[in-house]
């Protein structure tokens, strides 16, 4: 009996180390085939010492024999357990068990599933200050760290051009799983890829230039990069990821931002091709005129020429600015500049304004305005006529002036200006009207400040603002 015991203390002994090795290294993170490996192990040690027992004179050699077939037998059995596929137990199941598990994860549960994600790669994350303009980052795509106080539009949005990696960061911050993709990825691809991302919240997907794989998925902390587009992977990651209260900085944070856009596209830019070269005017009062340059330029529309008769030139119209950010109401000076009053009736009319998104703002106390009515969106676009100038002797421009903006005399056409403070210009623009109400709207957008894109305190401004729409009365 006491023989029996001692080879079964020798089996177990010899046999746990084999399980061990197996579990750590051939078939890893595998219990239940390293379980097996143990329990042959075992059985060959038990063997070789009952064996071994009638033969005590070959006792050291002996030994040494039943250790090396018990650990033949073990790790056998484990590389057999990994050739049949034992460690690709993710790769090899179905879609769907990775997106609707036999029991919901919990979020702490999640995050260890993710860390068993074959490649997937993980650091803790020490810093996520606001940080203004570029950040050097250690990993492309980053995973975190310092970002841009505005965060991308991570509801369920897929890009179409590249968006800045410190507003990607703020959105993984608040919980967003953001996958990235080689600009050349094949159509099927992408629409597998958007089917996950499009109208699912805390998801955003976008084309990284320079990336090393076709797709990439990031998380905060966590990076996945695919050499292919393999979608039981993608969907364990979001799973695992998106969302997770246990690793999000800012569980739950706000994902919706729709006014962002991506820096290549921040104010989108459009050109007008024209079909015609003669110019025409108008033979009224106000004498609107189109030049050859205006109608060669790429960047002016076409949308005919205001009426021309006289124009009133005494009372008031309402003019809002349906933007947005809010509401801007505009009291037009009929009496004090009738021709660029009737011009933006005109224009609104024909729905210029519509769509259209105001590229300049300006933030030095002497001259704090938003410009809009361009619409091109390059600061170089208006209609194909000039307007000119009106009530310019003594003109002042203090807070809630609309004035018409130009590039010289008698060069006026759809820019104007909001003075959101009191600004300190010479006579040169035609001030068309006072802001009756939303001055509030106009200073909240002046107080996120500028891109600086033009100079210090000049550039878009950083709370995008379109024109919905525009209406007389």
């Amino acid at each position: 009996m006491t023989g029996n015991w001692s080879r079964a203390v020798l089996a177990v002994a010899m046999a746990v180390p084999i399980g061990a090795i197996s579990y750590l290294t051939v078939v890893p993170r595998h219990w239940q085939w390293a379980l097996g490996a143990a329990a042959v192990a075992a059985l060959a040690a038990w063997l070789g010492l009952t064996a071994l027992s009638e033969r005590d004179s070959a006792q050291p050699v002996g030994v040494a024999v039943v250790a090396v077939v018990t650990l033949v037998a073990g790790v056998g059995t484990a590389g057999i357990a990994r050739a049949s596929g034992a460690n690709h137990t993710v790769h090899s199941e179905p879609a769907e068990v990775a997106t609707a598990p036999a029991r919901p994860l919990s979020p702490e549960e999640a995050v260890a599933d993710a860390l068993r994600i074959p490649g997937i790669v993980h650091e803790e994350i020490a810093t996520r200050e606001h940080a203004e303009g570029t950040v050097k980052y250690d990993r492309s795509p980053p995973i975190g760290g310092q970002h841009a106080p505005v965060w991308a539009d991570c509801s369920g949005t897929a890009y179409d051009k590249p968006i800045r990696n410190e507003n990607a960061v703020h959105a993984l911050e608040h919980g967003a799983a953001w996958i990235t993709v080689a600009p050349d990825l094949g159509a099927a691809d992408l629409a597998r890829l958007r089917a996950v991302v499009v109208g699912k919240d805390y998801t955003l997907m976008s084309p990284y230039p320079g990336l090393r794989t076709p797709v990439s998925l990031q998380a905060w902390g966590f990076q996945l990069a695919l050499s292919t587009v393999d979608m039981t992977l993608v969907n364990r990651f979001l799973r695992d990821l998106r969302d997770n209260p246990s690793n999000a900085p800012e569980p739950h944070g706000v994902c919706s931002n729709p006014d962002f856009l991506p820096d290549a596209a921040k104010i989108p830019t459009t050109t007008y091709p024209k079909d015609r070269t003669a110019a025409r005017s108008t033979s009224g009062p106000c004498r609107y005129a189109e030049t050859a340059a205006l109608l060669a330029s790429p960047y002016t529309k076409d949308a005919g020429l205001p009426p021309d008769p006289a124009p009133p030139r005494s009372g008031s119209a309402q003019w809002t600015l349906h933007t947005n950010q809010g509401d801007i109401a505009v009291t037009l000076n009929l009496s004090a500049a009738p021709c660029n009053a009737q011009s933006l009736i005109f224009l609104t009319q024909q729905g210029f304004f519509n769509g259209t998104y105001c590229h300049r703002l300006t933030t030095a106390a002497s001259l704090s305005v938003l410009q809009c009515g361009d619409p091109s969106g390059t600061g170089r676009g208006g209609p194909t006529y000039a307007v000119k100038d009106e009530a310019l002797a003594g003109a002042t421009y203090p807070a809630g002036t609309v004035a018409m903006a130009n590039a010289g005399p008698g060069t006026g056409g759809s820019q104007f200006f909001l003075a959101y403070r009191d600004c300190q210009l010479p006579p040169s623009y035609t001030p068309v009207g006072k802001v009756s109400s939303g001055l509030d709207v106009l200073t909240r957008i002046g107080a996120a400040g500028s891109d600086d894109a033009d100079g210090p305190g000049d550039g878009h401004p950083k709370l995008l603002t379109r024109i919905d729409s525009a209406a007389n009365g």
